[in-house]
Parts: structure tokens; sequence; C-alpha cells
């Protein structure tokens, strides 16, 4: 009969069968309702009437799988836990243990095989990842079958003594949330199939999903995310198959839109540039008090050609996209994202951009070893987590909490275990996909390795940057100790206000700008005094300013001892656990990394625990300088080589997102940073604290010191002179250290940043963009990008002799101009 009604007759059945799910979801949550608040009349007629509501909820979800279609990709979605009591706990258990052992009888093929590509079994626990409606089904399947181990897929058991009745409700209340979720859910997936069948013809569109795209007025550059047509009134059906599309399509083909503008408006949502938004006033726009993504119309948008403009840096990019594609020159978008544009993909296959990339270089395939450098990396963690080993290898028996936590992070490090849950699932889908191609699968495994890599060095990354934080700290503290009147736990009361609270933090001298605050202005120099993190009670709080306070930043001048008869405090809501209130002295006692940090007493092993730290710090000071090639008798040589600057400055080069470039630049400056004395780099850190505060001439002196008494070698130093320089308006100075420091180091993606900011102010404009592009092609993620973009423009707009301008303007400036 459905074939003599034909599609539409098809469609009104489906639509029906969609509204008959929700109808039976309301039945049946009155008849369990029913059932619960009546009772029953025998253990045995409930365990039957449950069973049934059982059997005729789990068909109800499946129904609702198989009418919503298996292949619709979800957007980003939780993975799904399946732990007890909702699940039987012996089932699940054996489930794990039968996969750890290998096992692979019939029953557990079978369970192997509603498992979604990406799960990851533990003891006791299973982790679903939910990347469409085909894992939903899966998910409710396994959960049924671990719920009714002895039933077959179409016959489900009856009953089940071993599950108690409130268990049973627990369950049954699990199929009802998961019922009310999913047509929850249904309205959205019609509108992404209402999306798809929107975009399946682009006649007209001159720019696609993924390409990277500017606006002709206000200059702004931009990825495209969605695209819409405005005042059509009719589509053409797609004449290609959906079943060969290429989202990795390329950005470099030339586009005459011109005619398809006189027939239809396109309208395009847009993810802009952060720096652009910033520099050129392009942002996101609001609708009712809510932020959206901004718009534009084809005809103000144009191509971006120059591939040194093309990488878009904002974090709403990962939401949308899985990559940016060096090869095509376009963001490659997520599967939920390029379902409902099916035709972008195609519309791009066979593009080259190398006949539009504003003359630069084609792009040349990068090879990383990334296993090589993986393996590189967990060697230094077990190097650092040795010198913890050689003094003891009890940290967590001998109470050296401190110790124990550092050794736990290396030895994860040391054996690959750094990867998030979220992490984990990605890569298992990655190695699972049974609807990737060859091709496909061999780039993917090239991204789980680059991403494993990322993690590495993450990880090992934190790692450096708290151990070198809390030697510079404590340091700091030691020095300044004999200033501070309260210790860390201090249970202390306002002098002027009369709030009460604990010090979990302090700073010699005030961290931020205090000069207009209300309570200090009777206080003379108080800038310079040191200042106190305070948890305040929550109780004094309302009575004193009208609300709670999660903390307050507090002037020492401002503050004394608390009565011991008022040292009962409000503050647990905001205080680490592991503060822990010593009633015999009253003052709270901070953790062992606080104490450290703030050189406080750590009791019988403190010099043991300073002596170890400090060798962890100059094993990685000694792994940093052999990375730049200057430290020949390092231990680490074999490690040093694999991981040099040169590759990890290829790595930069290779990443495909904002975020991994992000971790390989921050490894790098690092490197940059590290000195064979331990001393000049602690002066280097006091410089650069004092910039963050904005104290620029203070920091500057301190540079000065570095490079004109210490090592005029240290061209770190020199670069963050020539920021202090330029902070202070101090251009030509500030582009002599500039220079100095790519002399030295012509690698230094910053020095070459920096250089063209200074050139960018004293108008040497083409001199500016070459020092933007030399920084680019160290690191394509530059924020300097903006920057390039508007001095292209201008250079552009001005239509002058480049270098007789800059020759003429640098002669009056009293200096000659930068050497190209």
């Amino acid at each position: 009969m459905l074939s003599r009604w034909g599609a539409a007759g098809r469609v009104g059945v489906m639509a029906r069968r969609r509204r008959g799910i929700l109808m039976t979801t309301t039945t049946t949550t009155t008849t369990v309702n029913h059932m619960v608040v009546r009772g029953v009349s025998s253990s045995s007629s409930a365990l039957l009437q449950s069973a049934r509501l059982e059997r005729t909820l789990y068909r109800q979800l499946i129904k609702w799988c198989r009418v919503t279609g298996w292949n619709v990709p979800l957007d980003a979605v939780p993975p799904v836990t399946l732990i007890p009591p909702r699940i039987d706990a012996q089932a699940l258990q054996s489930f794990s243990q039968t996969k750890k052992d290998g096992a692979n009888h019939d029953d557990m093929q079978h369970m192997n095989d509603l498992l979604p590509p990406g799960s990851v079994v533990e003891d006791g626990k299973v982790v679903l990842p939910i990347r469409n409606v085909r894992d939903i089904e899966r998910v409710i399947r396994l959960a049924y079958r671990l719920n009714h181990p002895s039933s077959s897929n179409t016959e489900p058991m009856t009953t089940n003594t071993s599950s108690s009745s409130t268990i049973r409700q627990d369950r049954i209340s699990l199929a009802f949330d998961a019922m009310k979720s999913l047509n929850q859910l249904t309205d959205a997936l019609d509108q992404k199939k209402q999306s798809r069948s929107q975009h399946m013809d682009r006649t007209g569109v001159p720019y696609f999903v993924g390409q990277v795209v500017r606006h002709k007025e206000e200059r702004w550059r931009a990825v495209v995310v969605a695209w819409d047509r405005v005042g059509t009134t009719s589509t053409k059906t797609p004449t290609t198959s959906l079943t060969k599309k290429d989202y990795t399509g390329g950005a470099d083909k030339e586009l005459d839109a011109s005619s398809s503008e006189k027939e239809d408006k396109v309208q395009y949502t847009l993810i802009l540039d952060f720096g652009d938004a910033h520099l050129l006033g392009g942002s996101p726009r609001t609708n009712n008090g809510q932020t959206t993504l901004p718009v534009a119309f084809g005809y103000d948008l144009e191509p971006v050609l120059d591939k040194s403009l093309q990488r878009i840096r904002n974090n709403w990019v990962q939401n949308k996209f899985e990559r940016f594609d060096p090869v095509r020159n376009c963001f490659v978008p997520k599967k939920a994202l390029a379902y409902e544009y099916p035709s972008d993909g195609e519309w791009n296959v066979g593009g080259s951009y190398t006949e539009m990339d504003g003359g630069n270089d084609a792009t040349t395939p990068v090879v990383v070893e990334y296993e090589k450098m993986t393996t590189a990396v967990q060697t230094v963690a077990s190097q650092l987590e040795r010198c913890i080993l050689n003094v003891t290898s009890c940290t967590e028996a001998r109470g050296l909490t401190l110790l124990a936590s550092f050794q736990h992070r290396l030895s994860s490090l040391a054996k690959g275990d750094v990867e998030t849950m979220e992490e984990r699932l990605n890569a298992s889908i990655v190695s699972n996909d049974d609807d990737a191609s060859s091709e496909e699968m061999h780039q993917r495994q090239q991204q789980r390795q680059s991403k494993l890599l990322m993690a590495h060095l993450r990880s090992f990354l934190y790692v450096t940057l708290e151990l070198l934080e809390l030697l510079w700290q404590r340091r700091i503290a030691m020095q300044r100790k004999h200033d501070i009147q309260f210790p860390l736990g201090s249970i202390v009361r306002h002098t002027k206000y009369k709030f009460r609270g604990v010090v979990v933090a302090w700073d010699p001298k005030a961290a931020v700008d205090v000069t207009n605050w209300d309570g200090l202005q009777d206080i003379t120099g108080a800038a310079d005094m040191p200042f106190y993190h305070v948890i305040p009670d929550q109780n004094d709080c309302i009575d004193v300013f009208g609300s709670e306070r999660p903390f307050r930043y507090v002037c020492q001048a401002n503050l004394e001892l608390c009565p011991r008869h008022q040292c009962i405090l409000d503050v647990d809501d905001h205080l680490d656990p592991e503060w822990k209130l010593d009633t015999d002295e009253w003052i709270y006692q901070p953790p062992d990394d606080l104490k450290f940090k703030y050189g406080e007493s750590l009791g019988g092993d403190e010099e043991l625990i300073e002596s170890c730290m400090k060798d962890i710090k100059n094993t990685i000071t000694q792994f940093q300088l052999g990375i730049r090639g200057e430290d020949h008798d390092s231990a680490l040589k074999d490690v040093t080589e694999i991981l040099s600057l040169d590759k990890l400055l290829l790595l930069l080069q290779s990443t495909n997102s904002m975020e991994d470039a992000i971790v390989v630049e921050e490894t790098i400056k690092e490197t940059f940073k590290a000195h064979s004395d331990e001393e000049i780099r602690f002066l280097l850190d006091d410089g650069i604290a004092e910039l963050l505060r904005g104290n620029h001439e203070r920091a500057r002196g301190i540079f000065l010191e570095i490079v004109k008494l210490h090592d005029p070698s240290y061209y770190e130093a020199w670069n963050k002179l020539a920021t202090c320089h330029y902070m202070l308006g101090d251009m030509v100075p500030s582009m002599e250290a500039a220079q100095e420091v790519v002399r030295v180091q012509p690698q230094h993606f910053q020095a070459f940043n920096g250089l063209g900011l200074v050139q960018y102010e004293c108008r040497q404009y083409q001199n500016a963009i070459d020092s933007f592009r030399k920084s680019i092609q160290l690191d394509p993620w530059s924020p300097v990008s903006s920057r390039l973009a508007v001095g292209i423009d201008l250079v552009k707009s001005l239509d002058l002799d480049t270098e007789d301008t800059q020759t003429d303007e640098a002669s009056e400036e009293g200096t000659a101009p930068y050497e190209k």
C-alpha cells in the first residue's frame, strides 16, 4: 500500500509514527505512576508488570531511533556513562572483565557490536560517545541487555528476581528520562534535516562553509559557519551524488558571484578573528541581549587569498570545525555542520590554491615525527621523576604531599597517561570510524598522533610552569618574609570595616593599582605594603557590604589578628577543603604546596623537599638549553635532538588549530627563557612580574641590568626590554633591542612581532609587513596576522614608494631604517 501512496504517503506515516511516540510516552507515564502509587497485590505480579513496562519502554526508544534515522549526526553531546545502580553491577563488572581478558564468545561479541566506536570500557563502568542517532540506539540496546543478561535481542526477559523493586523503578525512571530527552531532541533533528534539504542546491552561493572571507569595507576577516538565501522563491534539485562529499574542499577557486547576486541574496553567518574584531571594530552582534554571530551578504565579502591571513583565531571555531586544512586553505567542518551543508564540500574538490596565494610559495607538506617526539617527552618525564626517586621512593608514606603530587604527574606523563576522558573518546572514534576511507583514516591517524603529542606537551608545560612559579614565589617570600605580619591561615579582622576572614595568600606589595581605593586614602605608601588575599566570613560580608563576597584584597595596615572568641567563621563555601582549622592555635593549616610557595615551615623534610624541587628545575633547564643546542653535555642529548628547536618550530607550523598552536608556542617561549644561571632567570621573572603589573619603568630597569651587567647574550631579556621601551613610547631603543634579539636568535617569532609593531609606529610600513610575515612564517597562528592585514591595506591605500618614504621618515627620526 505504501508504494501506491508514494513519497507523500511515506512522509505522513513517518510523522504519525513520531507523534505516536509522544502519545505513548504520556500514556505509559500514567501507567507507571498508577502502579507506583497504588501498589500491586504480589511480588510476582509486580515483577511481571515491571518487566512488561521495561520492554514497552525499550521498544519505544528503539522505535524513536528507527523513525528518526540512524545517520543524522548530532552537535556536541556529552558521553553517556553506564554505572550502577541503574545498570546491573554484576553484569557490568562481568562485561568489563570479559572485554579486558579478550574473551570472544557469542554473547560477548554481540555486546561488543553494540558499543559505539570510541567507547571506553573500564572496571565497573562504560563510557559511550554519542555522535549520531545510531549511537543512541546502540546505547539503549547495550543498557537493556546489561540489565537483562539472559535475554535475547528480540524477546526481553520478563522476570529478574535479582533486582529489587527500588532498583527496577529507578531503571524505569531512567528509561522515561531517556524518552523525554529524545522527544526534546526531535525538533532539533527535524530542523537539521530541513536545513540539509534547503542547502542541497548551492547555485548562486559564492562562498562555502569553512572558507575564510573578508569584509570589503570594514576589512575584518572571518570564517563562514553558515549561509542562507534571503528572499528566494525557488530552489533547484541538486544533480550531484551526496555519497561522495569532500568536506576538506579547497578554498582557492576563483568565483564570479556577480550573476548569482542578481538572482538571490545570500546571507552568511561568520566567526570573526579576535584580533580583527579588536583592531577594526568587528564584533558579535546582540539580539534581545543575547550575543549572536555577525552576518553579512555575499556582495559585502571577498575571499582571503593570502595564506598568511587565512587562520582565524577565535575560540568559537573549535565548536564548529575540526581543524584548518593548510593544503586547501579552509576550515574543515565537523560532521554535524557538514550534514547541513552537503554540497559545500563537493563544490571545492580540485580547487588549486597555488593560483590564488597572493604571491606566496605553495604549501609543502610538513613531516613531523609525532611518535618519536611523544616518546622523547615521556623520557624526559621519567628523568624528572628519577630526581624524586633518588631521594625517596615512598613520598606518600612519608607525608611528602608536594613531592608525591609531582611524582604522580611525572609518572603519568612517563607512562603516557595524559589524556582526558573526552580526548580518549575522540581518539577511539578516530581509530574506529567505519565510515572513513583509507585516505581519511591515514589522515585521522596522523591527527591522532598529533593530538597525543599535544597532550604530552601540555602536561609537561603545566608541570614546568607550576614548578618554576613555586620556586620563584618561594624566593620572593623568603626575601620579604620579615615584612609579613600575618602568615597563611591567620584569622584576621579588618580594622575599619570589621569583617573577619582567613589569609590564603599574600603579595609583597600591591599587585594592582590601589591608588583610588577608599580604605587606603589615609595610609601613606600603601601600594608598597604587603597585601593579603582574605576569604571573608560571609555573615560579616552581608552585614558590611549587603551581600556575600568570595574574597577581599586588603592592605596589611588595615588588618589585625582576630580575638580568639571571634574565630569561628563561615568560610567553608569558599575555602578549599584541604585547609584544616587548628583549634589549639586558632589558625587554618594550608596545604604543603602553599606552605612551600610562601616560605613557611614544612617540618624536618623542608630542606629535602626544596633540594628535590631544585633538582627537577635544573634538569628542566638542561633540557631546555639542549633544545636550543646550548647544552651538549646533557644526559638528555638524545631526546633534545628529537625535540630540537627546529623540530618544535616545524611542529608549530604543522598545527591545525589555535588550541594546539598555543601549546607549542608556550613550550617554545619557555625554552627561550631558560638560562643556566638560576639567579639571572629569577631576575628575568622579576622583570616580567613588574611588566605584567604595569610598572614598565621598573621592569625596564631590571632588564637593562640583565643585559648590561649580567649576560649581554641573553636574548629573552633583550626581547622583554624591547617590549618595555615600546610600552614607554621609546621606539628607537625598542627597535634596536628587537633587532638584537633576531640577530642572536633569528627564529624568535615574538621578537619579529615586536619589531613589526615598532616599525609600524615609525611608519616603516613595508618593513613592518616583512617582519610580520617572518613571524607568521615561523608561527602560522600568530595573532600578528591582524596587524599584517591592516598594514597591507594601508600600503595599498597610500600607493607610495615605500622604500623612499621609509628612508625619509627614518632620517627624520634620527636612525637608519631597518635593513631587510
